[in-house]
Parts: C-alpha cells; structure tokens; sequence
C-alpha cells in the first residue's frame, strides 16, 4: 500500500527539487530495457526515478531470465519520483508523485520493515513540496500545483493519476 504525495508539478521546479537534494544522495534511473544506472542531473525525457542514501542499506536488484534487471520498490530502500505530464493536445494532467513502501513480506512470509531514516527522509521531500508549491482545493481534494500550471488546474484541464 505504501504512502504517496501527489503533486503537479513543472520542470522548472522539479529540476529545483532535485538540486535541494542531488548532492547528498543517489538518483537511479531505469530507462527502457536498460539497467538502472546512477544519474547526476535529470535526462531530458524520463518518467520516474528512484531516490536512494547508502545509509538506508544495500540495494539488491531484481534480475530476469534475460539479464535484465530492475529496482523493486516495494522491497528496495527507495522512494519513486514519478514526474507529472501535462498533454496540452487533450487538455490533461498526469499527477506526479512521490511513494514509499515501508513495509514488505520477504520470501519465508516475515514482515519486514525499512529504515526509519528512509521514512524521516521521505517527511522532508513532502514538506518540500507542500512547502515550494501552491496549495489548491479542487473537487474535495488538496493538490500541490506549480504555479505555471495553477491555471490549467482550475480551468478545466482532466487530472489523472
């Protein structure tokens, strides 16, 4: 189940984001039928990420029959970053959002539980948002908006996700 913030947020803020913390962690991508690689500015058309502190342990890769491997975020100490997408063409919004697992069963049916220092971190990324976007309410609901994209929010634009 896990736990999320949601946002609508722009690129000129993401990139922002990603300089409040860069520095100080690892920011995994998974690209098509690539490998996770480590990556130290945003590429220039990517969906999600993963935000990752050695001190929250080892990451483990998941591997397919093909070689192939990828990050299990429910098992693995990472938070997704996934990014929001406006289509403009068909006046829609995509939420971004940030989402943690702190909890999983590992192969013998045991609960297991991720570092608490992994949740206090994932608390200072929200506090970001909340704190660094706009806050909305829009059909019963809250939403952190970039202020460039407030407009097309309250003006009729369909939010997803």
């Amino acid at each position: 189940m896990g736990k999320q913030i949601r946002f609508i947020m722009d690129e000129y803020d993401e990139s922002i984001f990603f300089a409040h913390f860069i520095n100080s962690s690892i920011v995994f991508w998974e690209k098509g039928n690539e490998n996770p690689k480590i990556i130290t500015k945003l590429p220039e058309k990517w969906l999600q990420l993963y935000l990752y502190k050695e001190c929250f342990g080892e990451i483990v890769y998941t591997e397919l029959e093909n070689g192939f491997k990828f990050i299990n975020p429910i098992i693995e100490p990472v938070i997704q970053f996934r990014k929001t997408i406006v289509r403009t063409n068909v006046k829609e919004i995509t939420r971004g959002r940030l989402w943690l697992e702190m909890k999983y069963y590992d192969d013998d049916g045991n609960l297991l539980m991720k570092s608490d220092l992994l949740d206090d971190w994932y608390k200072e990324l929200s506090k970001w948002i909340k704190r660094n976007l706009t806050r909305i309410k829009k059909d019963k609901n809250i939403e952190y908006v970039s202020k460039s994209l407030i407009d097309a929010v309250e003006n009729g634009y369909k939010l997803l996700g």
